[in-house]
């Protein structure tokens, strides 16, 4: 099955033309609820996977969203935590060169995390761009004009985000809660708001620049995610990251 999963999934989706850097610092209170733009990259193993590694050491003992608003449902959360095979078979066999997390934390004990991808930028119509970067399966950013990012984050218990410039955007995800044993999980339905409080779009005409988002998302009254991010776009060639 390994081998079968390493073919399928470690191929290149997309002709590389750009380098990508981001940077960002987070303020994580939910180690289930958060927004993952690193991709597969954000973990540092399989074991990992899901749960969010980087949670504020203020919230890391408290009880998470799901617990509050869902008791019942998670009472018996064993499930996340066993060994699924085709899970840690896409994880285990990722090539290292994928696994490019840097991460400190600043005094406050909050995690700055810095990843560099190959991506591939190009003009999805005359007025968005279509970024794409990550292994496995690929983060998209689609940018449409000087006020919008739509996000498809494919290891983000978030999976789809839209940024809108100094605006609040209402959404709902559908997420995974555990049953009786042996019994596939069942889906509940939440929620959430993504507050943009800042964005600047600076793209050249050849598509290289800087992206700065900072944005912060809600369930409920709850804060679960703070975010500055910070991404830069260079050619194949020369600039940085690493020539």
């Amino acid at each position: 099955m390994k081998e079968d999963i390493t073919a399928m999934l470690l191929g290149e989706f997309f002709p590389p033309n750009c380098r990508i850097k981001i940077r960002g610092e987070h303020f994580y209170t939910d180690r289930k609820l958060y927004s993952n733009i690193y991709g597969i990259a954000f973990f540092p193993d399989s074991y990992s996977y899901g749960n969010n590694p980087y949670i504020s050491p203020l919230c890391e003992k408290l009880p998470g969203i799901l617990e509050d608003y869902f008791p019942h449902e998670n009472a018996d959360d064993k499930n996340f935590h066993e060994q699924f095979d085709i899970r840690d078979a896409i994880t285990a066999n990722v090539d290292e060169k994928f696994h490019i997390a840097q991460s400190k934390k600043k005094s406050d004990g909050n995690p700055i995390i810095e990843c560099t991808f190959l991506g591939h930028i190009s003009h999805e119509t005359e007025d968005s761009v279509l970024l794409t970067y990550g292994a496995v399966i690929p983060t998209t950013l689609c940018i449409t004009g000087d006020d919008t990012i739509s996000a498809v984050l494919p290891f983000s218990p978030f999976p789809n985000l839209t940024f809108l410039k100094s605006n609040r955007t209402f959404m709902t995800v559908d997420y995974p809660v555990p049953t009786e044993p042996l019994m596939p999980p069942e889906d509940i339905t939440i929620d959430f708001a993504v507050t943009t409080r800042k964005m600047k779009i600076m793209l050249n005409d050849d598509l290289t620049g800087k992206i700065i988002l900072e944005y912060s998302i809600e369930v409920g009254v709850t804060k679960c995610d703070v975010s500055k991010i910070t991404i830069e776009i260079f050619p194949m060639k020369g600039g940085n990251p690493e020539d």
